[in-house]
């Protein structure tokens, strides 16, 4: 497998000028971070909640999509009080750094796991949409994650099924 980057710098620009829009229409970030992994650095949006209480949630997007995507979704859980996370995946579009391939589902785990670990966020819930949804899934099966102290907790909605049909939700 490839790393994921732009084929040229024209179509870098272009890409951000239509992502700066997009980031645009959400509700402005309290911090943006670059998280360290052995695949690169991943851009993550932290939105800080107002309820030390409430479980951060992280969003790990869809194929093609990055954190934009959750524009819908942000209102309500920023409304509940929680501490949000959006980041881009490597291999797709997204404002992500990556510099090594993933060639495994291995792979795919270790840099999720990364991720999360450089949040230093010590319980997180994990929502991942479609690919994203394929990506948190392969972490919350990966050795890393079967031990049973555990901190973590997913959400894996599956689009899949079509528009008209009811989004299928698994909680792990």
């Amino acid at each position: 497998m490839a790393v994921g980057m732009f084929r040229d710098e024209a179509g870098r620009r272009r890409f951000a000028r239509a992502y700066e829009a997009a980031m645009a229409e959400l509700p402005p970030p309290t911090a943006t971070r670059m998280l360290p992994t052995a695949f690169g650095q991943v851009r993550a949006y932290v939105w800080e909640g107002r309820r030390a209480d409430a479980v951060p949630v992280v969003l790990h997007p869809g194929r093609g999509a990055g954190a934009p995507m959750w524009a819908d979704n942000l209102p309500g859980l920023l409304g509940a009080g929680r501490t949000v996370v959006a980041w881009d995946a490597f291999g797709d579009a997204g404002m992500s750094q990556q510099s090594a391939a993933l060639r495994s589902a291995a792979d795919q785990a270790a840099w999720v796991d990364d991720a999360l670990d450089a949040l230093g966020m010590a319980v997180v819930h994990v929502v991942g949409h479609s690919f994203g949804a394929a990506t948190a899934a392969r972490h919350a099966s990966a050795p890393c994650c079967l031990w049973s102290g555990s901190r973590r907790r997913w959400s894996l909605p599956s689009g899949a099924s079509g528009r008209d049909e009811p989004l299928q939700v698994a909680s792990v």
